[in-house]
């Protein structure tokens, strides 16, 4: 049922004290009479909708936007001895204008009668589209959240961690792509894709790769049917810079300040994300070939590790069938390579920070180095890792071993080291991205 279905007594009702007046008839002109004029009013009254309280003629002041309002009835506004519509006509609205009747009739108060229709047109008319709004987005919404739900069933079935993680982390840009206001439903997907990170034992990842939507401090979990509707019905709800001009005395306020404040720290109170899932600020050092290595710090190995340029040689599966042994080699030349530094006995300058730098010796030698990784990974990709492939990834090195050796003038230098795999980033083939994990 429309805005105009819910209107007050036919007119010949909202007529009826005009024609029992006894008061002297007005000419004979049919945009004239009574009947006439309240027609125009009444038309302009049904006929109001949100575009209306938003153009340019009532977007700023509401005295202004009253003023359209009569013009479009067909009234003059300069005219002071112009009938005012209190005195010929009933209440066209009751439901939003139950004030009606403590509006005086006379000529001198007919602004007040126009500014009791202005507001109660735009009101009704706002809440009239903000509640089918609002039924749209509740069909959206369940939308979502049946997607949301299907798909999470859906995930837990598959026993591949990349895939799970991946598919959660894509669902996240479809349902902000196709249902950007469905906050319950990402709401609900935020926490699942934390805990499935946390779950899988990659809960560096997901703070290395700030996993967190970036519009989590708006998203929370859905409120009742009502709430939602009012919320729906606070945007765009009509305002202007002369308020002391709007009758809010006479018209219906389904939102009055009260109410609106409530649903604000409903909605506050609610969104909660940044709480339950604070963002850490972690960080990994690069892959360094070192004989002091942490064999339990977690290092980027990233595709010229070491500064070598690494090419997967090898690709095998690990003794439980679950996962794989990637094997990974590299090599460079380096011409001056220094080497055999050692730092001298006397201060070379001082920093800013106060400290005191000493100066190196270092001796130089053109070298040719090779890397050669042995990754062990407990969990296969979902795309397959072949030979010829160039991989990013995290991990532990358990084991580093050095070896020397000439080559005419030039020294070999070979270093072998056992890496624990922790989780793998990027897949490149023929100097493609051909898999991501899991940037957004």
């Amino acid at each position: 049922m429309t805005r105009a279905d819910h209107r007050g007594p036919p007119l010949v009702l909202a007529l009826a004290l005009a024609g029992c007046s006894g008061a002297p008839s007005e000419p004979s002109a049919a945009h004239h009479t009574n009947e006439a004029r309240a027609r125009a009013i009444l038309s302009v009254y049904t006929g109001w909708t949100e575009r209306d309280s938003h153009s340019p003629a009532c977007s700023v002041y509401f005295a202004a936007c009253a003023d359209s309002f009569q013009r479009r009835a067909g009234y003059d506004t300069h005219d002071l001895d112009a009938k005012n519509p209190r005195a010929f006509m009933s209440n066209p609205d009751p439901e939003w204008i139950p004030g009606w009747d403590s509006i005086p009739k006379d000529p001198l108060n007919r602004h007040v009668t126009f500014a009791a229709l202005t507001y109660a047109a735009a009101m009704g008319a706002h809440f009239e589209d903000c509640h089918k709004r609002h039924q749209a987005q509740e069909a959206s919404n369940a939308e979502a959240m049946k997607l949301f739900s299907a798909s999470k069933e859906k995930l837990q079935a598959d026993p591949n961690t990349y895939s799970r993680l991946s598919s959660l982390v894509q669902l996240r840009s479809e349902l902000k792509r196709n249902h950007p206001r469905a906050l319950g439903a990402r709401y609900a997907l935020e926490l699942a894709i934390h805990d499935a990170f946390v779950d899988s034992g990659r809960e560096l990842v997901y703070h290395l790769q700030s996993q967190r939507a970036e519009d989590a401090a708006t998203l929370r979990p859905t409120l009742s049917f009502r709430d939602e509707e009012d919320i729906t019905c606070t945007e765009n709800l009509p305002a202007w810079q002369d308020p002391e001009a709007v009758p809010v005395g006479l018209v219906n306020n389904p939102l009055p300040k009260e109410r609106i404040a409530e649903l604000e720290a409903r909605i506050a109170k609610s969104r909660d994300l940044e709480r339950r899932i604070p963002q850490k600020t972690v960080s990994v050092r690069p892959f360094v070939i070192r004989q002091d290595h942490d064999p339990k710090a977690i290092v980027s190995i990233p595709k010229d590790a070491g500064g070598v340029p690494l090419v997967v040689v090898k690709v095998e599966a690990s003794a439980d069938g679950a996962g794989l042994v990637v094997e990974l080699e590299g090599k460079t030349s380096v011409k001056d390579a220094f080497y055999g530094c050692k730092e001298a006995d006397k201060p070379d300058a001082v920093g800013a920070d106060g400290k005191v730098a000493y100066d190196t010796s270092c001796k130089k030698r053109d070298e040719m180095r090779k890397l050669h990784l042995s990754v062990r990974l407990a969990e296969r990709p979902d795309f397959p890792i072949q030979r010829g492939d160039v991989l990013a990834l995290l991990g532990k090195v358990e084991s580093l071993e050095t070896k020397e050796s000439k080559q005419g003038a030039t020294t070999l230098v070979e270093h072998d080291a056992r890496i624990e795999g922790v989780h793998v980033l990027e897949i490149w083939r023929r100097d493609l991205l051909v898999a991501d994990y899991f940037m957004q």
